[in-house]
């Protein structure tokens, strides 16, 4: 099989690749707007007076509404963010209180293992000093 598909490609001759170069004709775009004429106004550029002037316009009762929106609107941020941050704190001293309980329970159980190996200790040096007493005796 890999025979025959050696063979086929012997038999194959490729022409010699050449490079064929065509022109680009220039091209222009016109850009057409097709809005109906009374939508085709340029869009406006608010500036800092024409709000000023739009806010001096409006009555005091109005300016007072958009003022207490505004406060209670920061507010409700301020309650957030400090809601954020007493979870924020809260998650850092559980895991603080998580490690410490990890950490405190591995030193009571190298102390009994300790307490352990002292008390061993102590029990066969007891033993042996009972045989050798019986052994006296």
């Amino acid at each position: 099989m890999m025979e025959e598909a050696q063979a086929m490609t012997e038999d194959l001759e490729l022409a010699p690749s050449t490079e064929v170069q065509v022109p680009i004709p220039d091209i222009e775009v016109d850009v057409i707007d097709d809005r109906p004429e009374e939508d085709q106004k340029p869009p406006r550029q608010a500036s800092d007076s024409d709000v000023d002037e739009e806010i001096e316009g409006i009555g005091e009762r109005t300016k007072k509404r958009i003022d207490k929106l505004k406060y209670d609107f920061h507010e409700e941020k301020r309650r957030a963010d400090a809601a954020q941050k007493v979870r924020d704190e809260s998650i850092n001293v559980a895991r603080q209180l998580q490690e410490e309980n990890q950490r405190l329970k591995t030193t009571v159980d190298q102390s009994e293992g300790a307490l352990i190996n002292s008390l061993k200790t102590k029990t066969t040096t007891e033993i042996d000093s009972a045989k050798s007493e019986y052994k006296n005796a």
